[in-house]
């Protein structure tokens, strides 16, 4: 077999990465211009939380996410531990979301336990 469909997956996460840097630089150099700062905690609980939801579940979205985050932290002078959190909880609660794989089988796994409870 040949080595080019693994060279090929190599140049994608190489694109990935050099673009999530550019992503970086790009948010950290925005909130520095406007000064808000103490938000980009909370914009980046959002954006782990909207990638959660729409499908790679928390574990994935964390990966993704955070060493973007570490970065921006890094850059602005955020502590990597909030951030940290923010970007890991934004995930499960986007994980639980209602249109999220997880989220629906958690809906219907309660649902269940809910119906058991009053119907008996």
């Amino acid at each position: 077999m040949g080595t080019r469909p693994v060279q090929d997956a190599l140049d994608a996460l190489g694109a990935a990465r050099d673009q999530s840097e550019e992503v970086a630089r790009w948010t950290a150099a925005a909130a520095l211009r406007r000064g808000n700062v103490g938000v980009m905690p909370m914009m980046f609980f959002l954006l782990s939380f909207v990638l959660a939801s729409i499908g790679p579940g928390n574990i994935a979205s964390t990966a993704i996410i955070a060493p973007m985050g570490m970065a921006v932290a890094g850059q602005v002078g955020i502590p990597a531990f909030l951030m940290a959190i923010m970007i890991g909880n934004g995930a499960n609660a986007g994980s639980l979301s209602p249109i999220a794989p997880t989220g629906v089988i958690v809906n219907g796994v309660m649902d269940d336990i809910r119906r058991a409870l009053h119907s008996g």
